[in-house]
């Protein structure tokens, strides 16, 4: 049963990926602490242009989300390189799980 749940996911996420919309997360920002570390740090290349960082990041965890069943819903930026000479950079992120009260 294991094996189908598992093939299962990939579908969906080979479906998002190709047609859909990645999940919404929300964006916290260094200083707020609503958010709890969830999983660990991850790393999305990227182009530079208007709002690239946020899709690419959205779709990255999206896949987490999926495939690895990471229980989050928001995103802190932790660190952006962008490489000189190129419209593409690497932004670094920590997946977070808000707390509801």
């Amino acid at each position: 049963m294991k094996f189908f749940a598992k093939i299962k996911k990939k579908i969906k996420w080979f479906w998002i990926r190709k047609y859909g919309e990645p999940y919404r997360f929300e964006w916290l920002s260094e200083s707020d602490t609503r958010g709890v570390s969830v999983g660990q740090e991850l790393e999305v290349h990227h182009l530079t242009f208007h709002d690239m960082a946020w899709h690419a990041c959205c779709f990255r965890l999206t896949k987490e989300v999926i495939l690895n069943d990471l229980d989050a819903d928001a995103i802190r930026i932790v660190g952006y390189l962008r490489w000189t000479g190129h419209c593409s950079g690497v932004t670094t992120f920590q997946p977070c799980k808000i707390e509801t009260e």
